[in-house]
């Protein structure tokens, strides 16, 4: 169904939107009256000819575009409307109901991530928030630390005097005491630690930043996200993603600021603090609107306080779709090694939702499985409860963290003393970066024992291009390179159709020992 407007036309499927025209604006698509999702065409979609672009709908969106809907998608300019009438996606029976566990309203928010935005929250749900807000802030003042609202929720202070309607998360940020990032970070866990000691459940997210759920008696919990700000030589950083010129004096004293009704604790100078956040067009609502860092703010931050994060949201997204239909059954290589590595310790590397590392746990090893995303390790936790396997643990491994994998490292090997390290489908989920990671974890896990590294991937010529930007198909030769690089002797070798259960792929095995003679 084709509807025009103005120079804009739109036509929907179940795949995303194909559009014309109005390439660098805001569109809002609106689901029954209701704002579901903003985009830019230019930015979010693909160019498919002169002024036209298809973009995708967004990936956790997808799966529940199943009904039947009314579908308006309007410009920024009132004239431009289009109105796709009533259309039906998937099996087209019923509505389409884009609504939470507990019935409440979800919108797509700028991380394209189903979430309760506050739009749809009534007062006694803004009343609870801002009881958080307010809480984290005297926790806060009473540490010595000054404490102030930040992003979105002083913007829209400042902007409308209430919270942004398409915004979801409540954030407050504090001035360190220290100027140096590692006493930055020292600070930051201690502060996390007097929160904790104080009844609140924490959640630990950078090495200055953290989520805090204040302690209620009854009802959904509610997270403040706590960011760290510090001066270092010339610079503000404040977490997440702020390095600016910026004055101490714009920041503290703290002054307030009306949000909701309510007197709130702000920065000095919101409006400068708003400008360096947001940019010179920070008075502006926009819906669509991403941070944009420049490389050495994103570099520098990351450094210090994050880790590289590549592809994690991908990742995140993707065990959180399929959780429906997470595999639960081995898969033929975890059968493969279970058939010639003696019963030990082992380590799953990219374990997923754990269906191997829980099949290895019930054949007698003692398993922990480490993945990226913390929505696969939860059903992996799950499935482990549920069968009863206390031999399989899980953890959260960033591969592209260095600290993170010399530390984990370190401890395994002494403490865990792993014979055998497995990883299935992931060599081809890394970048060489993370590949060489993933060897320097393994080396270092199976120093002691001169334990076997098992590895099953998609291998690939170094020219093919990948069909998604988060797979990069591995030369099986590359591969052996660096696993000689990393002290490891090759024990077997295949290459062949039919080892995994996808039909027609061509999959690499590879069996290597540590023989502790690294040549690099």
């Amino acid at each position: 169904m084709t509807a025009d407007a103005a120079a804009l036309s739109v036509i929907p499927s179940d795949k995303g939107l194909e559009v014309r025209g109005n390439g660098d604006q805001r569109l809002d698509v609106r689901f029954d009256g209701r704002r579901i999702w903003s985009l830019v065409p230019a930015r979010d979609g693909q160019v498919t000819g002169p002024s036209e672009y298809f973009v995708p709908w967004p990936k956790l969106l997808r799966p529940r575009l199943d009904g039947v809907v009314e579908l308006v998608v309007e410009g920024p300019d009132e004239a431009m409307r289009v109105d796709c009438g009533e259309v039906s996606f998937g099996n087209g029976e019923g509505r389409v109901a884009l609504l939470d566990d507990t019935g409440q309203p979800l919108t797509v928010d700028k991380g394209n991530r189903l979430e309760r935005s506050f739009a749809t929250l009534g007062k006694a749900d803004k009343e609870v928030l801002l009881d958080g807000v307010e809480r984290t802030l005297d926790v806060l003042d009473d540490y010595g630390l000054p404490g102030f609202l930040a992003f979105g929720c002083l913007l829209g202070a400042v902007r409308e005097g209430t919270l942004i309607g398409h915004d979801n998360d409540a954030d407050v940020s504090y001035l360190s005491r220290a100027t140096h990032p590692f006493d930055v970070i020292l600070e930051s866990l201690r502060l996390e630690r007097h929160f904790q000691e104080l009844g609140w459940t924490t959640r630990r997210m950078w090495a200055a930043y953290f989520k805090a759920y204040p302690p209620r008696a009854a009802g959904e919990e509610v997270a403040i996200d706590v960011f760290g700000a510090f001066r270092h030589g010339e610079q503000l950083y404040m977490l997440p993603n702020v390095r600016a010129p910026f004055a101490e004096t714009r920041l503290t004293p703290v002054s307030t600021v009306t949000l909701e009704g309510r007197t709130v604790r702000a920065p000095a100078d919101p409006p400068a603090l708003l400008a360096a956040t947001y940019g010179p067009g920070w008075q502006v609502p926009d819906p669509t609107f991403k941070f944009r860092p420049p490389g050495i703010t994103k570099r520098t931050l990351g450094g210090w306080m994050r880790g590289a994060r590549r592809g994690q949201r991908y990742w995140e997204d993707t065990y959180r779709v399929r959780a429906a239909a997470a595999e639960v059954e081995p898969s033929a290589f975890a059968r493969w090694v279970a058939g010639r590595e003696p019963r030990g310790s082992l380590v799953d590397v990219g374990c997923g939702v754990g269906q191997d590392s829980l099949f290895f746990a019930g054949q007698g090893f003692t398993v922990l499985g480490c993945d990226y995303a913390v929505t696969g390790l939860e059903q992996a936790e799950d499935h482990a409860h549920r069968l009863g396997l206390s031999s399989a643990t899980f953890q959260r491994l960033n591969l592209y963290d260095v600290r993170q994998v010399l530390v984990r490292g370190a401890l395994l090997a002494r403490s865990a003393a792993p014979t055998a390290v497995y990883a299935r489908s992931l060599v081809d989920a890394l970048d060489d970066h993370g590949r060489r990671n993933l060897l320097r974890l393994s080396r270092t896990v199976l120093a002691g024992s001169r334990g076997r590294l098992y590895l099953e991937f998609a291998p690939a010529p170094p020219q093919a291009a990948p069909s998604d930007a988060n797979l990069h198909r591995a030369d099986p030769d590359d591969v052996v390179a660096g696993l000689t690089a990393y002290g490891f002797e090759v024990e077997h070798r295949e290459e062949q159709v039919g080892l995994a259960a996808k039909r027609g792929a061509t999959v690499c095995r590879i069996v290597a020992r540590m023989s502790g003679r690294p040549s690099s």
